[in-house]
């Protein structure tokens, strides 16, 4: 499977993760694509918004 496929479903699953409200979910797929080193701009907004959200 290419990476990109992979990628894509992670930022998929990570988004219905944030929308099903289980966050801390969502963090370790988004995470999961920075280590298989996405390029991506999407996982790394999604995680911003995410951490932003949580400091507030």
């Amino acid at each position: 499977m290419k990476y990109s496929k992979i990628y894509y479903e992670n930022n998929k699953k990570g988004e219905k993760l944030e929308k099903e409200e289980k966050i801390d979910e969502a963090i370790e797929v988004f995470e999961s694509n920075i280590l298989i080193h996405t390029d991506t701009p999407y996982t790394y907004r999604r995680l911003s918004i995410i951490y932003k959200k949580r400091a507030k």
